[in-house]
């Protein structure tokens, strides 16, 4: 296992060596003078060339991606072209937002999916297993924008269950915050759970044809037991691995959910960087989703590895 996940980890290194190498080129190809994002037209002559040497923009462009993954290292990513921030102070204040709602989305997303596959799978032909896969083709379909518009309209604008949008934090209102998140959770992960459920569905039923299951009815074991011990245990690997998986989809969908329901998370920092060409922005946000889908993957990797032989091993 060891030896394995060195393996992962030393084809990190060209994975991260190479992408910043294409965020910092595409910076300097998108903004190949910042000074003109960054200052007025009524900026002087001597401002601008202030402003490219504090930069090291004069300098040859091997020294420059040097000096700005030197920087990136230590957390570092400049300051922001429009607003004069520093990068890293304007994500880490719109991270906390992010982290809440996909880890929100993915507990839905694993609480709800492995519990609607499993049901399914184990009662394969039934009712509930035909209305599951109606359902799950139907869910995956309605893209996240326009679900997130329908859920605002039926539970805020026409019940005013939940607010139509903004964020409060844990720290002034819990229950604020819950209600804030309850819609972009469901909408973030309706289609990761049905993804998840028809997986999941799948290899249970599956595994619930195997001899090794046969045997155990054949031997009196009871139905609850054999479920638990002989079909779900034994349907983890996958289902497991697709939820990994899962969480890198619901990384490129937090930016249209920050959208529509008004959240100032790390999805809405990139898109106004985007729109106001703020580079410096957009390589810390696109590097941190880099590095957090790398992650996941690896983590993805060690659970793959710990559940196939467990279920080996009979553990």
């Amino acid at each position: 296992m060891a030896r394995a996940l060195l393996r992962r980890l030393l084809l990190f290194i060209p994975v991260l060596l190479g992408t910043s190498v294409l965020l910092f080129m595409a910076g300097r190809i998108a903004t190949p003078n910042p000074s003109t994002t960054a200052l007025s037209i009524f900026a002087t002559p001597e401002a601008r060339e202030q402003f490219i040497r504090e930069r090291h923009l004069d300098e040859p462009l091997l020294r420059q991606y040097l000096l700005w993954v030197k920087d990136a290292l230590q957390g570092d990513f400049g300051r922001s072209l429009v607003t004069t921030e520093p990068v890293s102070e304007a994500i880490g204040q719109a991270l906390p937002i992010t982290v809440f709602l996909a880890l929100g989305s993915l507990i839905l997303t694993a609480v709800i999916g492995l519990t609607l596959g499993s049901i399914a799978g184990l009662r394969r032909g039934g009712a509930f297993d035909r209305l599951l896969s109606v359902v799950t083709v139907v869910g995956v379909s309605v893209p996240a924008f326009f679900l997130g518009v329908l859920l605002i309209h039926a539970f805020a604008v026409k019940t005013s269950v939940f607010p139509a949008g903004g964020y409060v934090s844990p720290s002034e209102s819990m229950s604020g915050f819950f209600e804030s998140m309850a819609l972009p959770w469901v909408t973030l992960s309706i289609a990761s759970i049905c993804v998840l459920a028809r997986v999941t569905r799948a290899r249970v039923a599956d595994e619930r044809v195997r001899p090794h299951v046969r045997t155990a009815h054949a031997l009196g074991i009871g139905p609850g037991r054999t479920n638990l011990s002989y079909i779900l245990r034994n349907s983890t690997v996958e289902p497991t691995t697709v939820l990994g998986l899962q969480l890198g989809f619901m990384l490129g969908g937090v930016v249209l959910v920050e959208q529509v329901f008004g959240l100032p998370g790390v999805g809405s920092v990139a898109l106004y960087a985007a729109n106001q060409g703020d580079f410096p922005v957009i390589q810390a946000t696109a590097l941190l989703a880099m590095l957090v889908f790398m992650a996941t993957s690896l983590v993805v990797d060690i659970l793959h590895i710990l559940l196939d032989r467990g279920v080996a091993r009979g553990v």
